[in-house]
């Protein structure tokens, strides 16, 4: 069991739930916001008045910055001793190749690994790199508010955590924050853009205009850098369209929106599609935005169904019909009208299928139609919607399925496989994993070295390299799975493998 691990991961959009370290420029649209070298100005002081940013902050000494999560792993069904043996540049290569693709049961482990408090690697050193790779995971999901927690809890005085942290809270809204740590933290230089936003920020314009002259006169900036920033300053749009720096970084994109020329989030970097959610950006980008993060695991199925709820699409096609079909779907699956249900749900599934959240859309889904007396194939579907969501145990222990292929997808779901081998190469594959506990001996060795973090992370990338159709990965990433007590996860992952290629 996930235990309190759940609520954490569950707020992602959780279910059932060697190489080189990663280099800070493995997010290459992160703000320069901390100098490389002091460079000197005539400029004003920073104005000192203002109250200090209210983040909570943890002392963490040496290697200690490594162990900063936001539940104990235990609560996970995870050692404290996770990473065991190994070196700390392999885990941190083997996060930095986890991609937003694959099963979502195995994305949402994925969230508990980089979340969970577990010991640093037994030869961690004071730099904090397993840290800033796992932040640096998170928001390649678009996942700001645990990346934010950590952050937090880590406490931004070092440079390269501050980077992340002053790029997070001006995606999250907390720019006055980040501007205000600042001030207070003499280990911590920020750039020039980043200094003559923060004194703007904090309302002192006359010395973030010096700041800015002097920088000119001294050609410290781009020539794109310096017309954002004058136009910022000068709450005067261009004349013309101009270039803007390079790459879109939060304080890029922020500068833009304060000078009224807002960039859309299409295109960007997950973590900026956050900013569209607040409903001022304008409900289509912000149901698209929602889209891209619920695709990921960021955004709750939950939340979406809000998103798509909170008004009368006006036109159609494309995400207007989603959120039209959802709407009407959702009215009728909480009024327990089956006739209605029956009426829209293969409708539904295709919508979603052709937008690529065929996933979502059982989560959004799957729990109401529980106990609906849906028949025929509109009814198959449902059940496959419905194993395919966080109530697929509980549902399938009350369900009595005529056919063989039923019947071992509802022994699956309740962990029982005691029915005969199936068809099918990934059917048969998945029934090997659950009828036998012999792990495969890659990941015994591991096992016997104490690397049991390692051995999970192969296993995660093994399984969704192959797209989840490799039965030789399948047998053998699930047993794992399941031999160190990961079962509901193995479970879940087993029918994302059987059922979503029915869904989608």
């Amino acid at each position: 069991m996930l235990g309190k691990a759940a609520f954490f991961v569950g707020f992602l959009g959780a279910s059932a739930i060697a190489g080189h370290a990663q280099p800070l420029s493995a997010i290459n649209w992160l703000t320069e916001s901390v100098a490389k070298e002091s460079v000197a100005l005539n400029e004003a002081p920073v104005t000192q008045d203002g109250t200090s940013a209210s983040i909570t902050t943890t002392t963490l000494g040496g290697t200690r910055l490594d162990a900063v999560g936001l539940f104990p792993a235990r609560s996970a069904g995870l050692p404290a001793n996770l990473w065991g043996e190994s070196a700390s540049s392999t885990i941190t290569a083997l996060i930095g190749e986890q991609t937003t693709q694959g099963l979502p049961a195995l994305r949402d482990l994925l969230f508990t690994l980089l979340l969970s408090e577990v010991n640093p690697p037994f030869d961690a050193g004071n730099d904090g790199n397993l840290l800033l790779a796992r932040v640096d995971k998170l928001l390649e999901f678009g996942a700001l508010d645990p990346a934010a927690a950590l952050l937090d809890q880590a406490g931004p005085e070092d440079p390269a955590l501050f980077r992340r942290w002053f790029d997070v809270s001006l995606l999250i809204g907390r720019e006055d924050a980040a501007c205000m740590t600042m001030q207070s933290n003499p280990k911590i230089t920020l750039s020039l853009p980043a200094r003559i936003f923060c004194l703007a920020r904090q309302g002192d314009w006359n010395a973030a205009a010096l700041t800015l002259n002097s920088a000119e006169a001294i050609a410290a900036l781009s020539d794109e850098e310096l017309a954002l920033l004058r136009h910022f300053l000068e709450s005067e749009l261009p004349n013309e369209k101009e270039a803007l720096p390079s790459p879109i970084t939060p304080l890029v994109f922020k500068l833009t929106e304060a000078v009224g020329e807002p960039l859309p989030t299409f295109g960007l970097p997950l973590a900026f599609s956050v900013t569209d959610i607040d409903a001022i950006s304008g409900w289509k980008p912000q149901i698209e935005a929602a889209e891209r993060l619920a695709r990921s695991g960021a955004l709750r199925a939950t939340r979406l169904i809000e998103i798509y709820s909170a008004r009368k699409p006006a036109a159609s096609g494309g995400v207007w019909d989603r959120a039209a079909i959802a709407q009407r779907l959702d009215q009728a699956t909480k009024a327990r009208n089956s006739a209605k249900v029956a009426e829209l749900l293969e409708e539904a599934n295709k919508e979603f299928q052709r937008a690529d959240l065929s996933y979502v859309f059982s989560q959004m889904f799957g729990p109401a139609l529980v106990g609906l007396p849906l028949t025929g194939e509109v009814g198959e579907l449902a059940h496959k919607l419905i194993l395919l969501s966080d109530g697929a145990e509980l549902a399938a222990r009350d369900w009595a399925p005529d056919t063989s292929e039923d019947q071992f997808l509802r022994s699956v779901a309740i962990g029982d496989v005691n029915t005969p081998k199936p068809n099918g190469l990934k059917a048969g594959a998945v029934w090997q994993a659950f009828t036998t506990s012999d792990r495969h001996e890659s990941y015994e060795a591991l096992i016997d070295q104490s690397k049991m973090g390692e051995a999970i992370l192969r296993a995660i990338s093994q399984l969704n390299e192959t797209g989840g159709t490799d039965p030789v990965a399948i047998t053998r990433s699930l047993t794992f799975l399941r031999s160190i007590g990961l079962e509901r996860i193995a479970r879940a992952a087993a029918l994302q493998i059987l059922l979503l290629d029915d869904v989608s």
